[in-house]
């Protein structure tokens, strides 16, 4: 009867453990990067060291990023976007890089302009036009995301992301 008690509670500390390493919030690219996105669809995802690689390569230099993925989506009617979602390594660190990020764009020699600050669902999204697109960027808990997309489609995905 002790043997079977034994391990019945074993059993039950393995699932226990199982269950809590598995629910921990971890990003998941398909949430992240849904098939269908606000009437687009899905057509690359790069991910692992290729995306932080093309992060890194944006930057000019390489920055702490736990993650990274960048997704391209388009429709039939060629509207098109593209997400650049980083994973820093805590909710600090990306709210730093997105500040810091910012902070280049509007001091230096940049082809964005119009650039707007608006709170929704409590979180502060930088707005901004350039290179024949809208584009926004925020960071919520340890992901940054830098959404690039045509006026008809951005809020819509925005939107998506504040609600995950």
């Amino acid at each position: 009867m002790r043997n079977l008690f034994c391990f019945l509670f074993y059993s039950f500390l393995f699932i226990c453990l199982f269950l809590f390493i598995s629910c921990q919030h971890q990003p998941k690219s398909y949430i992240l990067f849904p098939q269908t996105l606000s009437n687009l669809h899905l057509v690359k995802l790069i991910k692992g060291n290729a995306a932080i690689n093309m992060v890194n390569r944006l930057h000019g230099k390489p920055i702490q990023v736990k993650k990274a993925w960048v997704a391209y989506y388009k429709d039939t009617h060629q509207n098109k976007a593209i997400i650049w979602v980083s994973e820093a390594f805590t909710s600090s660190q990306g709210k730093k890089q997105t500040e810091i990020m910012m902070e280049k764009i509007l001091k230096g020699k940049s082809p964005f302009y119009n650039f707007q600050e608006k709170e929704i669902s409590h979180t502060l999204i930088y707005f901004f036009s350039g290179l024949g697109k809208n584009h926004a960027v925020f960071y919520k808990n340890k992901l940054v995301f830098w959404i690039t997309a045509n006026h008809q489609t951005i809020d819509k995905i925005i939107n998506y992301y504040l609600n995950l």
